[in-house]
């Protein structure tokens, strides 16, 4: 499958202390110069999709394949499992459809589950564009602790991450939906 096309996006939405933030003045200086949020470059990120067979596929390495499910009209694309060197496991999941990680010694293992709709020959695939900054500010020290990341997701936004930002927390999302042929 060699065509890919961004068939939709959605506007950038911006949400800090749990409550979503509409000024586009403030989206645009929390996004600005992210090029995650570029929907030209969304659909390279895919890759370009090879099925090996019926359940087997893989993006652009044929050595790492994905595990491919249909279950309640998805299409779900799972990635062998990999060490996760981050701390966010301690947050929940920003992706809709996520296996529970595997704890390993030190590290955390978690595997991508990438989501699609439709028939084998014409996938639409849930991406999104995100924008992490999470800040922990403790006045008795007058110390801050900040940690940045932003990234795209071939998953569906899980709206209850919203629930877990903080006071000086702030999140930024597109939505995107990517067609494969």
């Amino acid at each position: 499958m060699k065509s890919q096309k961004v068939e939709r996006k959605s506007g950038v939405q911006l949400f800090t202390n749990q409550l979503e933030v509409k000024a586009p003045a403030k989206i645009s200086a929390f996004v600005n110069n992210s090029e995650m949020f570029n929907a030209n470059l969304i659909g390279k990120r895919l890759g370009n999709l090879t099925f090996r067979s019926i359940d087997t596929a893989y993006f652009s390495s044929p050595d790492y394949r994905y595990r491919v499910e249909r279950k309640d009209g998805l299409n779900l694309f799972y990635s062998p499992y990999v060490a996760d060197y981050s701390s966010n496991y301690r947050h929940p999941s920003l992706t809709r459809y996520a296996d529970p990680s595997i704890q390993g010694g030190a590290y955390i293992y978690r595997r991508e589950i990438r989501v699609a709709r439709g028939s084998l020959n014409s996938l639409s695939f849930s991406c999104f564009a995100y924008k992490l900054s999470r800040n922990e500010y403790f006045p008795e020290r007058g110390a801050a602790l900040a940690s940045r990341e932003e990234g795209v997701l071939f998953n569906e936004f899980n709206e209850e991450f919203v629930k877990s930002l903080g006071k000086y927390d702030t999140l930024a999302i597109q939505e995107f939906v990517i067609r494969v042929r």
